[in-house]
């Protein structure tokens, strides 16, 4: 049975904000997300949990998608290194953001966001992985 099948309808209901038009679950090659039925003209998505279809996040455009790639692989570096532990990551994280527990996760952030979360902590001596930022802006 595929994935798609077994969405339950609450998860169903995706709207993209730019067309405002419900949101299609489909596979790519990265596994599972939202799209927008006026795909190609709208590159809107939104990524899903690969098992459930649940929705993770808020649907994005490619930039912002790129944004919060680029944040991610800095953030994921500091736990996943050994440098602090996972827990610890993340109460950092909510520190740098002034964010609360419910509110800081990277799949909602804007790309000023995912651009504040990088530059924080490059300034806390995190920024031992070369992203080439530069060459993104």
């Amino acid at each position: 049975m595929s994935i798609r099948k077994q969405v339950p309808r609450q998860w169903a209901n995706v709207m993209c904000p730019k067309c405002n038009i419900q949101m299609l679950l489909s596979k790519h090659r990265f596994g599972y997300s939202y799209g927008c039925q006026n795909y190609p003209e709208c590159r809107m998505k939104n990524s899903a949990d690969q098992l459930t279809g649940k929705p993770r996040g808020s649907p994005t455009d490619p930039l912002t998608r790129y944004w919060r790639a680029q944040a991610h692989e800095k953030f994921d570096h500091i736990w996943r290194g050994g440098t602090l532990s996972r827990e610890a990551a993340y109460k950092l994280m909510r520190q740098i953001m002034s964010m609360s527990e419910d509110d800081c996760h990277i799949s909602n952030f804007t790309k000023a966001q995912c651009d504040l979360l990088i530059k924080r902590l490059e300034e806390l001596g995190y920024g031992d992985i070369d992203l080439h930022l530069e060459a993104a802006q």
